[in-house]
């Protein structure tokens, strides 16, 4: 509920990195896209976007983004769940 008690004080950008995955991605996981053969991970902080590598297993993009996302935006994150 949207009483003031209740909400918090954020940037667009912190807002932005709390989202859900897009319907219309094709990874799975938040941050992570594919091109051939390869997963590319990437994060938006403030309109800019870095690159967080490329992985042969989406996995580990996944974990690439968790540990980007807990660097740039700490409790405003939205973390990939990964099982082993």
């Amino acid at each position: 509920d949207n009483r003031i008690e209740n909400l918090r004080c954020a940037t667009s950008s912190q807002n932005g990195a709390n989202s859900k995955v897009s319907s219309n991605n094709t990874s799975g996981w938040c941050g992570v896209y594919k091109q051939g053969n390869i997963f590319r991970a990437q994060i938006h902080v403030n309109r800019k976007t870095h690159c967080l590598g490329t992985f042969t297993d989406s996995r580990e993009a996944a974990l690439a983004y968790n540990y980007a996302a807990e660097k740039f935006f700490g409790k405003f994150s939205r973390f990939n769940v990964v099982f082993s």
